[in-house]
């Protein structure tokens, strides 16, 4: 996505993931191509909307409940006023409990949902608690408080509180705000969870674990986690969402806006979502350049390295410091055991945050560099300039793609051009 003051370019593949269930809880992920990722949300101002990642909503395509969305909406003053409706939209009629069937969603969606996100759950706190146990195995320390209870805390904390993600490594930022709200518990969001949650959480959690699975206590405090987690922003690192980027001009705006939320799903019409990023352009910030999702080439030009490539410099990063202090933390514990044991977290805690910081810093250090000239050089141009624009960058993960011969980017390519009052569309430009 491109924007400046006076337009707004969206650029898309063809490629998207698709999510199935097989039984009653394995989920199935297929990368599917040909697929539109771009359309028309309102055609007063016009306000356009662009998904990546996953391509169906309660088993429908996207293409259908945009559609069916604008023939219950009026046109928004603005485009947060926009997502707002369609966040609305999609909490009662992503549901099976949607009184008026507006949408012909799935008869499981709500208990997919649900069962898709406790996966996910599970399967980020397993991965919790195996970093911890390497961690700890690794420096020596021995009779150190259950790892389950520091899994449970760390993930209590994520939950909570408004973290970073490099791959399911949590990166507390300074001055994190507590997680928003994503709606008021419904009555049949209240019977699904009283139905389901805890054996759901017991079956997943005794397949993933096994006997490490910790017992009552762990299930019950999981429990609790699980259910906060469930009205909060909070998405599982791993589980599959789609990602809305809703951009253009409400009916009172003059200048474009921009929001980026991701959609995991309804539950018992509580829509399980977040918003990432949200602004409008002004004469302190006229111009924006953003990706999103299979963008490995545009982010490695952007933030100076692919996220893959980060997140194996992280980890041979982890690796280098916990082999590095195992022989100090070995004479530390049989000097003073005491002061072993005391020192253990926040050690293990530098180990996996102090990486990831730094490479925080220097991919925004990069950012600064690379958009003092980016950024300036889309502030003057007309929507169809930040289209053509757009276009270049979406080349760079196509010809990659293509060259690799993986599925998850593919042609068609679709544009859509967009200034106050006007709006066009692309299809297959020459790249």
């Amino acid at each position: 996505m491109l924007m400046n003051l006076e337009g707004v370019a969206l650029a898309a593949d063809g490629a998207v993931t698709l999510i199935d269930m097989a039984g009653d809880h394995m989920v199935v992920r297929l990368s599917q191509s040909g697929v539109k990722k771009v359309f028309l949300l309102q055609e007063e101002g016009p306000i356009g909307v662009m998904i990546y990642n996953g391509a169906q909503f309660g088993g429908l395509p996207w293409k259908t409940v945009f559609e069916t969305y604008r023939t219950f909406a009026a046109p928004p003053a603005t485009v947060p006023d926009a997502v707002r409706s369609l966040r609305d939209f999609l909490s009662v009629s992503g549901s099976v409990m949607d009184p008026n069937k507006r949408l012909p969603v799935s008869k499981d969606t709500d208990l997919a949902n649900l069962v898709h996100f406790i996966d996910a759950t599970v399967m980020h706190y397993t991965s919790i608690l195996e970093r911890h146990a390497a961690a700890v195995e690794e420096l020596g320390v021995k009779d150190l408080p259950g790892v389950h209870q520091d899994g449970l805390e760390q993930l209590a904390l994520e939950v909570s509180r408004d973290f970073e993600y490099l791959g399911d490594q949590a990166i507390l930022r300074e001055g994190a705000p507590e997680r928003a709200k994503v709606g008021t518990p419904t009555r049949a969001f209240e019977q699904l969870l009283a139905s389901y949650l805890e054996p759901l959480l017991k079956e997943i959690l005794s397949r993933r674990l096994g006997k490490a699975s910790g017992g009552a206590d762990v299930l019950k405090r999981l429990h609790g986690i699980v259910e906060t987690a469930l009205v909060t922003d909070w998405i599982p690192p791993g589980a599959v969402y789609t990602g809305l980027v809703v951009t253009g001009f409400g009916r009172d705006e003059v200048s474009p806006g921009y929001v980026n939320l991701e959609v995991l799903g309804s539950i018992g019409g509580v829509l399980k979502h977040r918003v990432v990023d949200a602004y409008r352009t002004t004469g302190d910030r006229p111009s924006s350049v953003e990706s999103f999702a299979m963008n490995g080439p545009v982010q490695a030009f952007l933030d100076g390295a692919r996220p893959e490539f980060r997140l194996q410099a992280y980890s041979a990063t982890v690796d280098e410091l916990i082999q590095r202090l195992k022989p100090v933390m070995e004479r530390v514990a049989r000097k003073d055991p005491a002061l072993a044991a005391e020192v253990e977290d926040d050690l293990v805690e530098a180990i996996f945050e102090a990486p990831a910081r730094g490479l925080g810093n220097a991919v925004r250090a990069h950012w600064d560099n690379v958009s003092s000239n980016l950024v300036l050089s889309v502030r003057s141009l007309p929507a169809s300039g930040l289209g053509e624009n757009a276009a270049r960058l979406l080349r760079l993960a196509v010809l990659e793609h293509e060259l690799t011969g993986n599925r998850t980017v593919s042609k068609p390519i679709t544009i859509l051009e967009m200034s106050k009052g006007r709006y066009r569309f692309i299809d297959d430009p020459q790249l």
